[in-house]
C-alpha cells in the first residue's frame, strides 16, 4: 500500500464543513503564501482539484529519501513546476490557464518564465464507499467490501475495548474514494524542461528520478488559495512510465478505523 499522509488542514476543512461554518486558512498555511502567490478570492468550499509534484528531499541525499512528511507541513519537500514556459515566447495559453494552477512569474538566469506548480486533476470521484481491511501473515492487505452486521446499526453490543490497537494488524473499516491521478508522456517532457532551466540540461535524469511525492491540493475557486490535503509516496516518475503508455496512480483517499469483529 502507498503512504499517505493526510495534513491537519484536511482535518481543519473537514471540521469546519461538519460545523457548517466558513472555513478560513489559518495564516502561513496556504500553498499560495509559500510561493508568494496572491489569491484573487479567499472564499468558497475548498475542493480537491489539483495536483503537485515533488522530488524526495530538498538537499537530494538518498540517504534521507524515505522521510516522511509531518501532517503540519504545508508543502512537499522541493515543488518542481509542473510547467515553465518562456514568457517573451509567448507564455501560456488560455487553455493551459484552464488547466493549470498556482502560476507565478520566476526568474532564471535572466530570463522571465511562467511556473505552473499544480495541475488539475481530470476526474475527480462522486462517490464513496466502505472497505474492511485486514493484513495477511505475509503481509498483504486483504481488501473487500465492508459488510454490516444483524444487529450492529440499531442495536449496538457493548464490547470491551482492547488495551492496545494497531491499525496495522487490526481490522479496520476504510471509508474512501479512489482517486486517480494519470501522467502522459508530454507531461513528464514538461517536468523535464523545469527541471532543465532550474536545474541545468546535466541534472535532468538525475532530478527527475528523485520525483517521488504527490500532493493532493484542494481548492477554494479558481486562482484562489491551495492548499495540501495529502502526500503521497510513489515510485520514481521517470521508472513508472514508459515509451508506449502514461501511467496512472490509483489512490484511495479517506479515513481508517480500527474495528472489533
Amino acid at each position: 500500500m502507498k503512504t499517505i499522509i493526510e495534513t491537519v488542514y484536511l482535518q481543519d476543512m473537514l471540521t469546519s464543513g461538519i460545523l457548517g461554518i466558513t472555513y478560513k486558512p489559518k495564516e502561513g498555511t496556504t500553498l499560495n503564501s509559500y510561493l508568494d502567490i496572491p489569491p484573487v478570492t479567499t472564499t468558497g468550499v475548498p475542493k480537491i482539484g489539483y495536483y503537485t509534484v515533488g522530488i524526495s528531499s530538498k538537499s537530494m541525499d538518498s540517504q534521507i529519501e524515505g522521510i516522511e512528511h509531518s501532517p503540519l507541513d504545508i508543502t512537499l519537500f522541493e515543488q518542481i513546476p509542473l510547467k515553465m514556459k518562456n514568457i517573451a515566447e509567448g507564455g501560456f495559453s488560455n487553455a493551459e490557464i484552464a488547466v493549470y494552477g498556482l502560476i507565478k512569474e520566476k526568474v532564471v538566469n535572466g530570463i522571465t518564465y511562467l511556473a505552473a506548480y499544480a495541475k488539475r486533476i481530470d476526474s475527480v470521484p462522486t462517490a464513496t464507499s466502505m472497505k474492511e481491511v485486514i493484513l495477511k501473515d505475509d503481509g498483504l492487505y486483504d481488501i473487500s467490501p465492508f459488510k454490516f452486521k444483524d444487529g450492529s446499526l440499531g442495536k449496538p453490543v457493548p464490547k470491551k475495548p482492547k488495551d492496545y490497537v494497531f491499525l496495522d494488524t487490526t481490522p479496520s473499516v476504510a471509508v474512501s474514494a479512489s482517486l486517480q491521478i494519470s501522467f502522459s508522456l508530454q507531461d513528464v517532457v514538461d517536468i523535464k524542461n523545469s527541471i532543465k532551466v532550474l536545474y541545468g540540461e546535466e541534472n535532468i535524469n538525475y532530478i527527475l528520478d528523485k520525483v517521488t511525492e504527490l500532493g493532493i491540493v484542494a481548492s477554494n475557486a479558481s486562482d484562489g488559495y491551495y492548499q495540501h490535503t495529502h502526500y503521497i509516496k510513489i515510485n520514481r516518475l521517470l521508472n513508472a512510465l514508459t515509451l508506449e503508455s502514461n501511467k496512472v496512480f490509483d489512490l484511495d483517499i479517506g479515513a481508517m478505523a480500527p474495528i472489533n469483529i
